[in-house]
């Protein structure tokens, strides 16, 4: 696992510091069992494949979607729409994007609230004042803890089957 945030101690800015290139990079998530994606550090140019330069036309991106068959919340599946998570097989478009720049996960609004409402439903948890832009706020009293932070139920994006999470 590597941080590819803003921030000083994230792999790109370690990169950028030691190797002294600027500190943009990209990732290029592929689909298929014989496809590789690629991480992209600095200004390049990037050639991936012959004659292409991947630095040309916007390729690095901050957004990568993926394709989502179901939502978890401590190991519960919960009931929404999967049309919402899945990418068009017909036109690539949708699909779950997954950000390098938002420090929170943002979801489409009936996908966001029955997360919500299961992570509520098995938190058990006083719930305090929502702040912006977060819907639901907990009190930690009474919450128990391991490891010096509060136990929280997982939430679990399922990927192509059951075992993949």
């Amino acid at each position: 696992m590597a941080g590819h945030g803003r921030s000083r101690i994230s792999l790109p800015s370690q990169f950028s510091a030691s190797f002294s290139f600027p500190r943009k990079f990209a990732v290029c998530l592929t689909s298929g069992r014989n496809a590789n994606g690629a991480v992209l550090f600095g200004d390049g140019p990037y050639v991936l494949l012959p004659d292409v330069d991947a630095s040309i036309g916007g390729v690095a991106s901050s957004d990568n979607f993926i394709g989502v068959k179901s939502v978890k919340v401590n190991e519960k599946i919960i009931p929404i729409n999967a049309k919402f998570l899945s990418i068009n097989n017909t036109d690539g478009y949708g699909g779950t994007k997954i950000s390098t720049v938002n420090p929170y996960t943002v979801l489409e609004t009936s996908i966001y609230n029955a997360v919500v409402e299961a992570f509520v439903n098995e938190l058990n948890a006083t719930r305090v004042a929502s702040m912006a832009p977060f819907g639901a706020c907990f009190s930690s009293k009474g919450i128990v803890s391991t490891r010096g932070g509060p136990v929280m139920p997982p939430i679990d994006l399922v990927l192509q089957n059951e075992n993949v999470y």
